[in-house]
C-alpha cells in the first residue's frame, strides 16, 4: 500500500461488498418511514402535511446516499478490475521481453506474481 501502488485485491473488493451492502440499508429504510408517514393523524391537516413532506425528504436523502454508496462500490469494482488487467498486460510485456532477450532464459524461469 502507499506510493508503490501495491493493492491487496481482497481488502478493496471487500470494502466494495461493504459499500454495495450498506446501500440496500439504507433503500430498506423508507419502507418504514413511508407507512409511518401513511399513518400520521393529529387532527391538524397542516402539520400532517408538513411532517409527511419532512419524512418523504428525509426518506429521499437515505435513497440518494444508498445510490452514492452503490456507485461507489461500482467504482471500487472497477478499479480493482482495471488494476487486475494493468497488472497482467505488464506481466506479459515483461515476459515477452524476457523471452526476446538472447541469453536470459524464457520468461518461464521467472517467477511471476
Amino acid at each position: 500500500m502507499g506510493d508503490g501502488f501495491e493493492l491487496s485485491v481482497s481488502a478493496v473488493s471487500g470494502l466494495a461488498d461493504a459499500f454495495a451492502d450498506q446501500q440496500q440499508r439504507f433503500h430498506q429504510l423508507g419502507g418504514p418511514l413511508r407507512d409511518a408517514a401513511a399513518t400520521i393523524d393529529t387532527g391538524d391537516a397542516g402539520l400532517d402535511a408538513e411532517t409527511r413532506a419532512v419524512i418523504g425528504r428525509v426518506n429521499t436523502m437515505l435513497g440518494l446516499i444508498g445510490d452514492t454508496w452503490d456507485r461507489l462500490a461500482g467504482a471500487v469494482d472497477t478499479v480493482v478490475d482495471n488494476v487486475q488487467q494493468t497488472d497482467q498486460q505488464v506481466a506479459g510485456s515483461y515476459r515477452e521481453l524476457l523471452d526476446g532477450v538472447a541469453g536470459t532464459g524464457t520468461a518461464q524461469n521467472v517467477p511471476m506474481a
